[in-house]
C-alpha cells in the first residue's frame, strides 16, 4: 500500500462511527437553523445508503457506478458468464457479489498492463 493510500485508510471513518455519529452532528445542524423533520429524514436516508455501500450484494446499476463502466457491460459479462447474476428472497432484480466485481477488474487491469 503506498503512503497516501495509508493515509487514505486513516482518514475513513467506519459505517458504524458514521452511523453513531452523523445524527448527533446534523441535529446540531438542524438546531442551529431551525429544521427538524426534514433533517430526520436526511439522517435515515444517508444511514441507509451507507449500509448499501458496504453490503456484499449490488444491483447492476451500483455495480456499474462500483467498477466505473456503463450499467450496459455489467449485463454483457452477465450474458458473456464473466459475472454471476445472484436471485434469491427479497432480491426482485439480480445482485451482484462485490467481492466477484473485485476478482473481474484485476483480471481485466492485468490483461490491459500486459497487453492482452
Amino acid at each position: 500500500m503506498h503512503r497516501s493510500e495509508e493515509r487514505q485508510s486513516e482518514d475513513r471513518l467506519s459505517l458504524s462511527e458514521l452511523e453513531r455519529i452523523l445524527p448527533s452532528v446534523l441535529a446540531k445542524i438542524a438546531s442551529q437553523n431551525g429544521v427538524q423533520s426534514p433533517l430526520a429524514e436526511l439522517v435515515d436516508s444517508l444511514v441507509i445508503e451507507l449500509r448499501k455501500l458496504h453490503s456484499p450484494w449490488m444491483s447492476a446499476t451500483a455495480a456499474a457506478l462500483y467498477v466505473g463502466v456503463d450499467r450496459s457491460l455489467i449485463c454483457r459479462w452477465k450474458n458473456q458468464g464473466k459475472l454471476t447474476a445472484y436471485f434469491g428472497p427479497g432480491m426482485g432484480h439480480p445482485r451482484y457479489k462485490r467481492a466477484e466485481l473485485d476478482l473481474l477488474m484485476e483480471s481485466r487491469n492485468r490483461k490491459q498492463s500486459n497487453g492482452i
